[in-house]
C-alpha cells in the first residue's frame, strides 16, 4: 500500500475515534441510513445498504463534521460475465460541511478516504482511495432528515453510491 495513503488513513482514523467535544445544547452526534445504487466501473449496477455515524465539530465549525461509514453490497453490480456478481463492502472516513439553505433544507458536501474490498467467483482485492459526496437534507419531523447523496470513490475499480434514507440527529 502507498505509504501516503497509510498516513492519510492512519491521521483520519485517528481523527475519527477522538472523541468530538460539543456544547451542551448541540447534538451529540447523527446516524445515517440509507440505500444505495451502487455503480461499480464497466459492470450493471447494484444495490448496496449504507451506514454512517458522524461527529460535529462545534469547536471548530457548527456545520463541520467528521464521519465514519461502512456499505455492504445487498446485490452485487453484475459482471459482463467474467466471474459473477462483485460482493463488496467498503469503510470511509469524511470530513463533512453542512450549509443551511432554509430551516429545513441543507446542503452538503464531503471528503475523505475509502477502503473498498471486493470478490467475485474468480479473483478478489481490496484498494484503499480518495472519495468525495455531494447530498442534500431535508428535514422531515423532530430529529429525522431526509438524505440524498452521490459518493464517488476513486478506487480500482471505481465505485459510485447514489444513496436515499434517513438521518437521524442524536441528543
Amino acid at each position: 500500500m502507498n505509504p501516503i495513503k497509510t498516513r492519510l488513513a492512519l491521521g483520519l482514523a485517528a481523527a475519527l475515534t477522538a472523541a468530538p467535544v460539543t456544547a451542551a445544547d448541540s447534538p451529540l452526534g447523527y446516524l445515517n441510513m440509507t440505500g444505495a445504487v451502487a455503480d461499480m466501473e464497466d459492470l450493471d449496477n447494484g444495490l448496496s445498504g449504507v451506514l454512517g455515524l458522524g461527529f460535529p465539530l462545534d469547536n471548530v465549525d457548527p456545520n463541520l463534521s467528521i464521519e465514519g461509514e461502512f456499505s455492504k453490497s445487498l446485490i452485487g453490480p453484475e459482471s459482463d460475465g467474467r466471474g459473477g456478481d462483485r460482493d463488496y463492502f467498503s469503510l470511509g472516513g469524511f470530513a463533512a460541511y453542512r450549509m443551511p439553505v432554509t430551516n429545513s433544507v441543507a446542503l452538503r458536501g464531503r471528503a475523505g478516504l475509502v477502503h473498498l474490498d471486493w470478490e467475485n467467483d474468480l479473483t478478489a482485492d481490496d484498494e484503499l482511495g480518495m472519495a468525495v459526496g455531494v447530498g442534500a437534507t431535508w428535514r422531515l419531523q423532530g430529529n429525522f432528515d431526509l438524505l440524498g447523496e452521490l459518493t464517488i470513490m476513486d478506487t480500482d475499480p471505481d465505485l459510485n453510491h447514489f444513496s436515499v434514507g434517513v438521518q437521524y440527529w442524536l441528543d
